[in-house]
């Protein structure tokens, strides 16, 4: 027979089972404190603003109905993300690592197209050229120039 003293050390040492609050944002701040959980709210609130960005600038225009569409899935998917979060512990998992690269891929490319359509809008405005904004679209998305850069973006956005 074994001793009250010892099942209770055996118990402890073998048996402990890792415990976690079941809240992802009450596990942040514990584990990481204020700062920490500033810091996640931040990112989560980065990831959605970006979605929202893409998701509003594409709305209504039939030549960026794929980003409308995706943008809008992203973000149910984060908001479930974020529902979720208040009924589990995931902070540490892949899943917002995933949704803020999916979502960032997403903002940059729409950024990209985006910019190579008034592009070839600009240029089909011209009087010497006859042909349709979409037509010269398709053009510069066939032509695959080299990557935009964030700068060139920004200063095209603020010229318009």
């Amino acid at each position: 027979m074994v001793a009250a003293s010892d099942d209770t050390y055996i118990a402890k040492v073998l048996f402990v089972a890792w415990r976690e609050t079941h809240n992802t944002f009450t596990q942040v701040s514990s584990e990481t404190g204020i700062p920490g959980l500033i810091i996640y709210l931040c990112v989560i609130g980065s990831i959605f603003t970006a979605l929202r960005r893409v998701w509003r600038e594409s709305r209504g225009r039939k030549e960026f109905e794929q980003h409308y569409r995706l943008a809008y899935c992203l973000m149910l998917a984060l908001l479930l993300f974020v529902i979720g979060g208040m009924f589990g512990s995931s902070a540490y998992h892949f899943f917002l690592p995933a949704l803020a690269g999916i979502s960032a891929a997403v903002d940059r490319c729409s950024r990209i197209e985006r910019f190579r359509f008034e592009e070839a809008r600009t240029q089909a405005s011209h009087p010497g050229d006859a042909r349709s904004p979409r037509q010269a679209y398709a053009g510069a998305r066939s032509a695959r120039s080299p990557g935009v850069s964030r700068v060139s973006l920004q200063s095209r956005e603020r010229a318009t």
